[in-house]
């Protein structure tokens, strides 16, 4: 490939864990092309010297969902070199979810009722795709956002049919096409809006601890190994516009089923 871009006399730390060491970066398109000492020559180039090269930071514990959407520039975390951002974490997600009045905690916390505008998961990823953020984002589907939708009182556990009512929800936001996101399920110690003090269990745990946690741990495993291959820098990944590299992720396909009757 034909570099249209080379960082010159960079200091290089290729996330490997190997000493940093002095060299070039050769960019072709959206592409590393060459690490090291780069003979060629390019339409644009920067001398760097000084300053250290280095693979974009994976955030894993966010709760951006709605910033990615009002704050496209993500500039809070662009001017950190975090170039990835896993959100929906803690078991609440803005999707799929709409609400009539205020949201319940922790749900809150990421916005107003206007901003869980959307019935199904697939609506969130259309409205970043259509305006896409500075930074690349995975995104899980909340546990409490999914009884939220499901449930119609909280404080108390869920009944088989509402459970029934949240698998095939979430089944059915799983199969559809994975669009350069990770898509399990996200939960927490709290999976559900806060109980009174009387509660001795949160009945989301009780409610069904099986596929949660299976699909928590998976999602930490995923999680965990494609951070570590984000990290490992070779020629031909890709990068981003912040000139730091980036790692498409996909999600596992589940098979279909139709979607009960819940609110979107």
């Amino acid at each position: 490939m034909t570099p249209n871009l080379i960082l010159r006399n960079a200091r290089i730390v290729d996330g490997t864990g190997a000493a940093s060491a002095a060299g070039d970066v050769a960019i072709a398109g959206d592409r590393i092309a060459a690490v090291g000492k780069v003979e060629s020559d390019a339409g644009v180039e920067i001398d760097v010297k000084g300053q250290v090269v280095a693979p974009g930071f994976i955030d894993v514990h966010t709760h951006d969902d709605r910033a990615l959407l009002a704050n496209p520039g993500m500039a809070m975390k662009a001017s950190q070199g975090v170039t990835s951002v896993v959100v929906g974490n803690c078991g609440f997600s803005l999707a799929p979810l709409t609400l009539d009045g205020v949201p319940p905690p922790p749900l809150d916390l990421l916005g107003e009722r206007t901003d869980f505008r959307f019935p199904r998961f697939a609506d969130y990823l259309a409205a970043l795709e259509a305006s896409p953020p500075a930074v690349n984002a995975a995104c899980l589907v909340g546990h409490a956002t999914l009884r939220v939708g499901c449930m119609n009182d909280l404080d108390r556990p869920a009944t088989t049919a509402e459970i029934d009512a949240m698998r095939h929800r979430l089944r059915a936001e799983g199969s559809r096409p994975a669009r350069s996101v990770f898509r399990p399920v996200s939960t927490t110690r709290r999976q559900r809006p806060r109980l009174p003090k009387k509660s001795k269990r949160s009945p989301a745990r009780r409610a069904a601890p099986g596929p949660s946690i299976r699909r928590i741990r998976a999602t930490k495993a995923m999680t965990s190994w494609q951070a570590s291959r984000n990290l490992s820098r070779r020629p031909g990944r890709r990068v981003c516009r912040s000139l730091f590299p980036i790692t498409r992720w996909r999600g596992q396909r589940t098979p279909d089923a139709a979607e009960k009757p819940c609110r979107g």
